[in-house]
């Protein structure tokens, strides 16, 4: 049985020391890191801090896309 892999990015702890695609600034393990999924070449964790402002776009889209404009503009 193979699990599927999420392909949206997600927020966890870094399970190993790595490098930060952006900044270049090791990851330590047990850091807080945005996982950006890819299909083609693996997933890249950044630092909190570096994949906010793409996480939460990204996950502002998925807001839209479940529950559109008139859930907000209603109240």
């Amino acid at each position: 049985m193979t699990r599927r892999r999420p392909r949206n990015p997600y927020q966890t702890q870094a399970r190993f020391a790595s490098t930060c695609p952006r900044c270049g600034v090791t990851i330590k393990e047990g850091e807080r890191v945005v996982i950006f999924p890819n299909r083609s070449s693996g997933a890249k964790a950044e630092h909190e801090a570096c994949g906010a402002t793409q996480y939460n776009s990204h996950m502002a889209e998925v807001s839209m896309e479940q529950y559109g404009n008139d859930l907000y503009y209603e109240r």
